[in-house]
């Protein structure tokens, strides 16, 4: 407020943001969004390097997105974005609001729609407590960036909302997701290409899409990922579950990949491994080396388990299931191209 922000949700407070941010890159310490207020952020990034050694933003009060067009003509990939900033610390209690009804309906439209909250090129970076509604695309983007732990968030946005995952991961390695509450109208989670290193625990899903290793390979791109852990985690409702999913003419691999200690509660594709996503080209993403461990629950589809993999290549190669009861309404198991290593597992899975 001292660098001249009004908090009063019609002003738009970006360029006091930014002079505090300068002081604050520049200085260290914090800040502060105080608490009972609410600013009026039109798109803006918080950019490093920094000269101080951590920076840290405590978000307490309320901050919401611009719905007029002229504040999106500059950019709108973004909305907020951090980018290229070591040790940076965002955490509190307070609420980033996108005001994504007006993208969803197109009654505002720039070309693509902006993430909430992206952090870019971020080394150590640590994120909690905070809030993010109502995105007009996904919730929170973590790019290119090395080493994260993310906790304690929520994510909210209505299950018919287009393309609102709640975290994308790409580019990352030492990432870690944990104790969250995601619901929204895509991916709970989307582990994206060349991640490494990803532990997912303690999340709360649904409604959404599930938490999802993919897509990768569209477009023929070679996809890296591997060393993927995902645990104690409950999907509500949901149209899948833990599910890994890559375009038919893609190259490359995803291995090293475990879905473990699961709960599912009418959950449509409660288990999924999709390798003919889209395109028709004759050639696959490698995936190999994936375990279904210790996964109950309830299914409100037709298949439990899918694995549908391609008949390019060697389809899918090395995969566990064990321990793992879903029940449903005749809910059987399909599996195409797979070589799979079972125990304790119902619905039975034979491949053909």
């Amino acid at each position: 407020m001292k660098y001249g922000a009004k908090g009063d949700g019609r002003t738009n407070d970006a360029p006091a943001f930014q002079k505090a941010w300068k002081d604050v890159c520049s200085r260290g310490g914090t800040l502060l969004i105080p608490k009972g207020n609410t600013f009026l952020l039109y798109p803006t990034e918080f950019e490093g390097p920094c000269k101080s050694s951590g920076v840290h933003v405590q978000v307490l009060g309320k901050i919401v997105s611009p719905t007029q067009k002229q504040a999106w003509e500059k950019q709108c990939n973004d909305w907020i974005s951090f980018l290229q900033i070591n040790n940076l610390v965002v955490d509190g209690s307070g609420e980033f609001n996108g005001n994504g009804e007006v993208w969803w309906s197109k009654r505002l439209n720039c070309g693509d729609r902006p993430t909430n909250i992206a952090f870019n090129r971020c080394t150590n970076l640590k994120v909690s407590g905070i809030n993010s509604r109502n995105s007009a695309r996904n919730h929170f983007s973590i790019s290119h960036c090395d080493g994260a732990v993310i906790s304690d968030i929520t994510a909210i946005a209505p299950e018919d909302s287009p393309n609102t995952d709640g975290i994308d991961i790409s580019h990352s390695t030492d990432i870690i997701v944990k104790d969250s509450r995601i619901g929204s109208g895509d991916d709970c989670i989307a582990i994206n290409n060349l991640c490494q290193s990803i532990n997912i625990s303690n999340i709360d899903c649904g409604p959404g899409h599930g938490i999802s290793v993919g897509s990768l390979g569209k477009g023929g791109e070679e996809a890296q990922v591997e060393d993927i852990h995902v645990h104690d985690c409950k999907f509500t409702g949901t149209s899948n579950g833990a599910r890994i999913k890559t375009w038919v003419g893609g190259e490359g691999y995803a291995r090293s990949i475990t879905f473990d200690q699961l709960v599912m509660s009418n959950v449509e594709n409660p288990i999924i491994i999709n390798q003919n996503y889209f395109d028709h080209k004759e050639s696959t993403v490698a995936i190999s080396d994936v375990k279904f461990l210790n996964i109950q629950g309830t299914c409100q589809g037709k298949h439990a388990i899918i694995f549908d993999c391609s008949s390019y290549g060697s389809g899918c190669t090395d995969i566990e299931i064990k321990n793992v009861k879903i029940t449903g309404d005749d809910a059987d198991a399909l599996c195409k191209n797979a070589q799979v290593e079972q125990s304790l597992t119902s619905p039975e899975v034979i491949c053909s």
